[in-house]
């Protein structure tokens, strides 16, 4: 699968939606970067197992949602 620019995104228990941009293979390895530069970013809500992610793929856009695990 070719690289592709992803935003990953959330809205924390603040009601705050956070995104990142992040250069995957695929929507997990998205959603694994993303949930990593967001935790490590200190401004964004907490990230804990059932957090749902939103990864807005580019060219082909496309949309994916999917459950902190």
């Amino acid at each position: 699968m070719a690289l592709r620019t992803c935003t990953v995104s959330f809205a924390g228990p603040s009601g705050v939606r956070h995104s990142v941009e992040v250069t995957a293979d695929s929507i997990y390895e998205a959603a694994a970067l993303g949930v990593s530069a967001l935790k490590s970013d200190g401004w964004a809500d907490a990230i804990a197992p059932g957090t749902e992610l939103e990864i807005q793929v580019r060219e082909p856009a496309t949309c994916h949602g999917l459950t902190v695990q």
